[in-house]
C-alpha cells in the first residue's frame, strides 16, 4: 500500500515528482522507507486513508509486537518507515 500510494499521490507530469523506495535487510530485520513529494492529482482519489489503516491492522495481526510503523505526513511530502522483525 505504501509504495502504491507514493505513485498515486506523488506523480504528475506537470510537476517535479520525487519518489524514493529503500529496503534494507539486516539479520532478521527488514526496514522499508518510502518517500514522495506531494503533487496535484487530476482526479480526487477516494479512500480517506483506509489503505493505511488496513495496512496498520494487517501488520498488527501478522507481526504483533514485531514491527514499528512511522508515518510523517507533511504539507509538501510523505515519508513512511516500516521496520519488521522476522
Amino acid at each position: 500500500a505504501f509504495i502504491e500510494n507514493a505513485f498515486k499521490y506523488g506523480v504528475n507530469a506537470e510537476e517535479d515528482s520525487v519518489i524514493k523506495v529503500q529496503i534494507d535487510i539486516h539479520g532478521s530485520q527488514i526496514h522499508l522507507v518510502v518517500f514522495n513529494n506531494k503533487v496535484k492529482v487530476r482526479k480526487p482519489i477516494d479512500g480517506g486513508g483506509l489503505g493505511v489503516e488496513n495496512t496498520r491492522a494487517r501488520l498488527e495481526l501478522v507481526y504483533p509486537g514485531r514491527h514499528v510503523l512511522t508515518i510523517s505526513d507533511n504539507p509538501r511530502d510523505f515519508l513512511v518507515s516500516l521496520i519488521i522483525k522476522l
